[in-house]
């Protein structure tokens, strides 16, 4: 008989026949999708009701009797208020069964999108990530305190109380108050789970701005200008950003850092993407409000005699995807490899995580023609690759390093879906020239034109 058990935490005294063999299992995941879903709502209406200076046990027992009211907030509710998180269920059995949900094959008997289950479950997983995987579902209360940055949320500590009574280390517990409770921690505190976890958060609910991003690389026609991972100059990063908003770009890229990506946010709308070659730089540029991460731009050490191996790139992949599993990541396949180990790279990257390839190849070729000849020789070794890997994964391509508005089209063509555009935007030195130079790009892979001002000579940086 397949019977089962409904939920976590909660007591069914009579067994359900609810069908033939996996009928249980099946009903146990919906069951706990109803159950994670009531665990947010009572999560965020409980911290709003607090953020609010209402008397949140007053507030919580009015509402129980309404329509609010659920199983779930009559058990877990109190708990929340007194910050008893021990019982209830461990985070980590629920996000297991929310897994199952989303893991499912699609097909007549499944339903295709489950779109508050992913939700759910990266909340519940932002427990994990800072640690608290052993407590209730109903810690998940903290989650949306510290992601709002209500800085006097208390958390019990009686697992860890226990923990260390049994292994004799109850002394390193400390005493914060009359209650005995701890402050939890600021998230901007240097704890790399407790960031982690507001980042995971922060990025199950932007599901759309990911699809914005993305949206004109699986038009093929994206046009990211790239200021150079290495140029911290704020007046060179303004003229830059100014004439990709101005020129017709679809996006900027710029380099790791916080002051620039709010610098940049205040001279455009472009999604802002930031490049480092460590990955625990890109949180603070993400939580500035940089969009999209690029592991690239390599070209800074090229000329120190430092090279990135297939093996180095495939790390750098897994320890930002750990980090920041949802943000739209762009990686940089170098040059140096052969043509068949960047195909082999893409590959392996595309399984890690990656959202997009970019190609590299302009300083690895020396045009030996003038003018158009020599534009087209300049591009043939990341043309080459954007052709090659392009055939080889199902995510986007972008094709950078040497292009130019006579090459641009060719690299779609090639099979990427969008270019990045460095020096022959960043080393000029006037932004007018710049806009041009982008505007010109722009119109050759088909973008709409923009109205350019007169006068731009004067960047507010």
């Amino acid at each position: 008989m397949a019977a089962r058990l409904l939920a976590a935490g909660f007591a069914v005294t009579t067994p359900t026949y609810m069908g033939p063999p996996g009928s249980g299992q099946s009903s146990k995941i919906a069951n706990q999708i109803a159950v994670a879903g009531a665990v947010v709502g009572t999560s965020e209406a409980l911290a709003f009701a607090n953020a609010a200076g209402l008397d949140a046990p007053l507030f919580l027992d009015a509402v129980s009797k309404g329509a609010a009211g659920s199983r779930v907030m009559d058990i877990f509710g109190e708990r929340m208020l007194n910050r008893e998180f021990v019982s209830g269920g461990a985070v980590r059995y629920i996000i297991k069964d929310l897994g199952m949900a989303l893991e499912t094959e699609e097909g007549p008997e499944g339903a295709k999108a489950l779109p508050g289950a992913a939700i759910f479950r990266q909340m519940f997983s932002a427990m994990a990530s800072n640690g608290d995987g052993d407590l209730g579902m109903h810690a998940l209360i903290t989650v949306v305190e510290r992601l709002n940055g209500i800085r006097n949320a208390i958390l019990s500590l009686s697992l860890q109380k226990t923990s260390e009574e049994e292994s004799g280390t109850g002394a390193r517990m400390a005493a914060a108050g009359s209650l005995g409770l701890l402050q939890v921690p600021s998230f901007t505190a240097s704890r790399p789970a407790a960031r982690r976890a507001l980042f995971a958060v922060r990025a199950s609910a932007a599901d759309a701005t990911k699809d914005s991003v993305l949206k004109a690389f699986r038009e093929k026609r994206a046009l990211k200008i790239i200021s150079g991972l290495q140029n911290f100059d704020r007046s060179s990063v303004a003229s830059v950003v100014s004439a990709a908003d101005k020129g017709g770009a679809t996006h900027v890229d710029i380099a790791c850092d916080q002051d620039l990506v709010k610098l940049a946010l205040e001279l455009t709308s472009l999604p802002i993407c930031v490049s480092s070659v460590d990955p625990s730089a890109f949180h603070s540029a993400v939580e500035a409000g940089a969009k999209m991460i690029e592991i690239g731009n390599y070209d800074s050490f090229y000329d120190t005699g430092i090279e990135f191996s297939s093996e180095k790139i495939l790390k750098l992949t897994r320890e930002t995807r750990g980090m920041l599993p949802d943000i739209t990541l762009s990686v940089t396949v170098p040059h140096t490899l052969s043509l068949p180990d960047q195909v082999r790279l893409a590959e392996l990257l595309e399984e890690e995580g990656a959202d997009i390839i970019q190609t590299e190849g302009g300083k690895c070729s020396s045009p030996t023609n003038p003018g158009v000849l020599g534009l087209i020789e300049k591009a043939t070794p990341t043309l080459a690759a954007a052709y090659s890997i392009s055939r080889a994964v199902s995510i986007p391509v972008m094709c950078a390093s040497g292009l130019s508005s006579v090459t641009a089209p060719m690299a779609v063509t090639a099979g990427a879906a969008g270019v990045g555009v460095g020096s022959a935007v960043n080393k000029l030195n006037d932004v007018v020239a710049m806009v041009a130079e982008v505007k010109s790009i722009a119109e050759a892979l088909g973008l709409p034109s923009r109205n350019v001002p007169n006068n731009l000579r004067t960047v507010h940086h």
